[in-house]
């Protein structure tokens, strides 16, 4: 019983230490759920006031909020479906992430993410990607160049985002010319994709559409808060 507890504990004190190890990932595991839960936490999340009660609900599961639509995050994949909601006007083309998302494309997924759509500098994920036997156009996250590293870049990042302020190449620096993509004529992708829902005391739980035959623990999923 004692050997057992042992175990226990140095495998509980020797994951922090791994997670924050892992921060290279290969494309072939952007919907991965280990490789999710051994990456660094991302940076950038998005809590809304029902993701407590739904994760207890759905086994533990973590779910973000945007527009009163709540998603579940069990992978990078999830997790970037996500902000590329919340964050449309951060990206170009957000709706081609949708698309590679809902056909679970992790080389299409991944090589947006990482290449030239984001508008922004630093990038709410602390992962690089490796993309082993594929050739990409462009790979920003090759390595950590594009890391919030410290508080004040994460700041940076936070104000950025929910100001609207993006810019491609630099970080913010005196006289830069910043753009407020927010009151353009752009708009966020409309397409919703439902197919089966489920009612439960808090809310309505509703599939985002994705085949989850070989991921089945890792198909993200949206919760609309209901109205009684």
């Amino acid at each position: 019983m004692k050997k057992i507890i042992s175990i226990t504990l140095l495998i509980a004190l020797s994951l922090p230490v791994f997670c924050q190890a892992n921060r290279t990932i290969d494309w072939y595991n952007w919907s991965d759920p280990i490789t999710y839960l051994l990456s660094p936490n991302p940076v950038i999340t998005g809590y809304g006031v029902l993701s407590d009660s739904l994760s207890e609900i759905h086994d533990g599961k973590t779910f973000y909020e945007y527009n009163n639509d709540y998603y579940s995050i069990e992978t990078w994949a999830d997790y970037y479906y996500w902000f590329t909601k919340k964050y449309w006007y951060q990206f170009r083309e957000p709706q081609l992430y949708e698309f590679y998302y809902l056909t679970e494309n992790d080389l299409g997924m991944a090589s947006y993410i990482a290449g030239s759509y984001y508008r922004g500098y630093y990038y709410p994920s602390r992962i690089a990607i490796r993309f082993t036997g594929r050739i990409v156009g462009k790979n920003r996250l090759g390595n950590n160049r594009h890391f919030a590293k410290n508080s004040k870049e994460i700041t940076r990042l936070d104000r950025r985002l929910k100001n609207g302020l993006v810019r491609a190449d630099e970080p913010a620096q005196k006289n830069s010319v910043m753009f407020d993509n927010r009151h353009t004529n752009n708009t966020p992708p409309l397409t919703r994709y439902s197919q089966k829902k489920t009612s439960t005391q808090h809310s309505s739980y509703t599939s985002a559409g994705r085949s989850s035959s070989s991921r089945s623990s890792s198909g993200s999923a949206r919760a609309t808060s209901s109205t009684s």
